[in-house]
């Protein structure tokens, strides 16, 4: 049987209890009095997409209809890792956001015709890095400007 990890992102918020009565300022508020706002930035989030492939697939001159939809991928899932990380500095920032998927299948050839069983594995990476500068800011917008690049990696057997 096929184990299949599942990432899940969450996160737990915790609160601090504060005590009625007392004077203190919050911890929180006499560090950003003291050294005001900090021009340091960063974000992170854990996700997953729901995904389907449908299409024609080709080697050495054979082709074949591939339709796999989403119920076929998660059963056939081995690993499946997707993130995003953005960095920032004022109005400077850094982001990566990749994802690393590892697919397997075997299935068995009719009537064990050359092989008993046909096996394919799939690792995917996909990343994308950029630098990025903030051209303009109001309460609900933001522009920026970026430059990077995109990596794409397949492996196939």
């Amino acid at each position: 049987m096929k184990t299949t990890i599942s990432l899940l992102s969450g996160f737990l918020l915790g609160s601090f209890v504060s005590f009625g009565g007392t004077s203190a300022p919050d911890f929180e508020e006499s560090l950003s009095s003291a050294a005001g706002p900090s021009p340091w930035s960063c974000r992170v989030a854990l996700y997953g997409w729901v995904q389907a492939l449908e299409g024609d697939v080709s080697a050495r001159g054979i082709s074949t209809h591939v339709d796999a939809g989403f119920d076929d991928i998660l059963r056939n899932l081995d690993l499946a890792v997707m993130g995003v990380i953005e960095i920032g500095y004022g109005k400077w920032s850094l982001f990566a956001n990749s994802s690393y998927v590892e697919l397997g299948v075997s299935e068995p050839t009719p009537f064990g015709l050359v092989a008993p069983s046909f096996d394919v594995n799939l690792t995917e990476f996909l990343g994308n890095y950029a630098l990025a500068y903030e051209v303009m800011r109001t309460d609900s917008k933001r522009l920026d400007v970026y430059a990077g690049a995109r990596v794409t990696w397949l492996d196939l057997e």
